[in-house]
């Protein structure tokens, strides 16, 4: 279980805000008119179905998705100047591994945007990396391809990434995606910790139970904003089910809302037989 106590900056100026936002690409808007504020500190996971738009409102944090209507503010400001304090962490699918790099070459790449000799690294740049590949439990694989790592690893390799130039804000795109159990937890409480340490998070998971189950706050997502609050408030039949466009059917664990799956044999819900 993760901390789900407020923050000390809980009542601290918005960090980021989207104001009206339609975006998408190709001139075919995914989201529309979407109006969210996170504030210092927080630490938010994005629900919904592929294709709803989780990938695509944190690509538009990043200035990474076509933008139609509205504006988006980072600390304040309309601009690109406060997009270097982003870190950002893509699906692990999105990713060619076989492509030639090793696991510091990863990591280092995360110093480009303030990096004025690439593709050279300063000493600098290389100790930072040093030092988060260490505290990612990686340095002893820094020489290694990608395509040579454990699931967990590969993870590991591309948070390091998103953390290397001490990020305000940590945008992760389904960062439990693939992996065990046990290395799953062990992702979970590092970014609990590092959202301890004064950066605020943004997660995009399909993990229900397992993940956003345990964060502070939760934003259901359909081509819209569907529900914004506690896993408590948004944990509900009718709010998932908005959410999913199909009926999911929530239960209580010790204290928790968890969302119960009916099973199906070849097509068939047997639910219904029960």
């Amino acid at each position: 279980m993760l901390h789900n106590e407020p923050h000390k900056y809980e009542f601290e100026e918005p960090i980021i805000q989207l104001k009206g936002l339609s975006c998408g690409y190709d001139d075919e808007p995914v989201l529309t008119d979407v109006n969210l504020t996170i504030k210092r500190g927080d630490f938010v996971g994005i629900l919904g179905p592929s294709g709803s738009g989780k990938t695509t409102l944190l690509k538009s944090i990043m200035g990474l998705a076509n933008i139609y209507k509205g504006e988006i503010l980072i600390e304040g400001d309309p601009g690109q100047k406060n997009r270097s304090s982003i870190g950002y962490m893509p699906q692990m699918a999105q990713i060619d591994w076989d492509f030639p790099i090793t696991v510091e070459q990863i990591v280092l790449m995360g110093t480009i945007a303030t990096n004025k000799l690439f593709p050279w690294y300063s000493k600098p740049a290389r100790k930072r990396a040093y030092k988060i590949m260490d505290r990612m439990s990686i340095l002893e694989v820094r020489n290694k391809h990608i395509s040579e790592l454990s699931g967990g690893q590969k993870q590991r390799a591309f948070l390091a990434r998103a953390l290397v130039n001490n990020p305000h804000i940590l945008l992760l795109d389904e960062p439990t995606s693939g992996i065990d159990i046990r290395t799953r937890d062990e992702i979970m409480h590092l970014l609990d910790e590092i959202n301890h340490q004064d950066v605020t998070i943004i997660v995009a998971t399909h993990e229900i139970n397992a993940v956003a189950a345990h964060l502070p706050r939760v934003i259901c997502v359909n081509r819209a904003i569907v529900a914004d609050g506690s896993p408590k408030d948004i944990f509900t039949t009718e709010i998932l089910s908005e959410t999913y466009g199909s009926m999911v059917h929530v239960t209580e664990y010790e204290g928790l809302a968890l969302v119960a799956e009916s099973p199906h044999i070849f097509g068939r819900d047997i639910s219904k037989d029960l």
